[in-house]
């Protein structure tokens, strides 16, 4: 069973914390009335269901990617490190995914003082058997981008994390990184 993730960048790198952001008026949240009618009427919800379930706010400011690949990462139900916080039970949490092969592709120090590139967050991935791909917004088009999109989150074998400009959608911050 392969098991893959679409990393989109649509620009930047990961600096904002995800809190309780006020949501701009433009902007539908999913939460709203309006925005879980949107969700049931969707023909393309079926990893919203799968991933949800795994919902993580980010420990820090630059932790953002983290905790999208933590939540990716047990969506997939790839096998993660052992926690003796969660013995027997075991679970991706934002600590226990910097495991030594994982720090040797992508310094704990440097994510923790900067956040993640895409580069180094397909690295992560990686170290996890996930077959990363990594576009950027000035390699594809609007159009191919939603047809990336919609394939990845139309298959619970795949998921899609991407990066984009808080400010191009009216909200507060700079980059941040979310599963889609």
């Amino acid at each position: 069973m392969l098991k893959k993730l679409l990393v989109a960048l649509l620009i930047g790198v990961c600096t904002t914390i995800a809190c309780a952001l006020p949501l701009p008026k433009d902007l539908i949240g999913y939460d709203s009335k309006e925005g879980q009618q949107l969700l049931v009427k969707s023909d393309h919800k079926q990893n919203f269901w799968q991933l949800s379930r795994f919902y993580v706010t980010q420990q820090n400011l630059t932790f953002c990617g983290i905790a999208s690949s933590v939540m990716v990462l047990n969506a997939l139900q790839v096998s993660p490190p052992f926690d003796p916080i969660y013995s027997p039970y075991k679970t991706f949490t934002q600590d226990n995914v910097f495991t030594e092969a994982v720090v040797k592709a992508v310094p704990f120090y440097k994510v923790r003082a900067m956040g993640i590139t895409l580069n180094e967050l397909a690295k992560l991935l990686a170290v996890f058997n996930l077959k990363t791909e990594v576009f950027y917004a000035d390699q594809v088009s609007v159009e191919q981008f939603k047809k990336l999109a919609i394939q990845a989150v139309s298959d619970p074998k795949q998921a899609i994390l991407v990066n984009f400009l808080r400010t191009e959608l009216n909200q507060e911050g700079s980059g941040h990184i979310s599963p889609l």
